[in-house]
């Protein structure tokens, strides 16, 4: 059975309950099999940057740290009609999460899905990704659980 392993370096925008948006850089490997189930696991690294009323917990510039490991499925696609039409890999993930905010941990999981299009070189693409997440760490504004969105672009390197 063949495996299609790809590592995506990245720029993450993300925005949360009580975090403003921030811009992070991230990490994603990828493993697909020919049966189109896979793994992923990936980091998000930056800086904290929040809002007012959770600063008594965490304050901005803070060690913001996501790691998360998930289950893939995708499915191949093409760009456009031709022949030399580009081609990709449409896929979902969900899995769990764990984050860290400054001295704050919480865990939880994460849904969220992509598109990695392949380039006429073999071994680069270009993937947009899209996760939600939803962890549980002590939130003065109000409940506990948060649910954030990130969204990252980057280059693909498949081999």
């Amino acid at each position: 059975m063949a495996v299609e392993q790809t590592v995506v370096p990245k720029v993450t925008f993300y925005t949360g309950d009580f975090l403003r948006t921030l811009t992070a850089g991230g990490l994603t490997y990828m493993v697909e099999t020919e049966s189109h189930w896979g793994a992923t696991a990936e980091m998000i690294l930056g800086g904290t940057a929040t809002d007012q009323g959770a600063r008594p917990f965490v304050s901005d510039g803070e060690l913001f740290l996501i790691t998360d490991l998930g289950v893939l499925y995708g499915m191949p696609v093409r760009l456009g009609l031709s022949e030399s039409a580009w081609t990709g890999s449409l896929y979902s993930t969900a899995g769990p999460m764990r984050i860290q905010l400054g001295d704050v941990t919480g865990w939880g999981g994460f849904l969220g899905g992509g598109l990695d299009i392949h380039t006429p070189i073999r071994w680069l693409g270009i993937n947009f990704d899209v996760k939600n997440f939803f962890y549980s760490v002590p939130n003065p504004n109000g409940g506990n659980f948060n649910v954030d969105i990130d969204l990252t672009v980057g280059p693909s390197f498949r081999f």
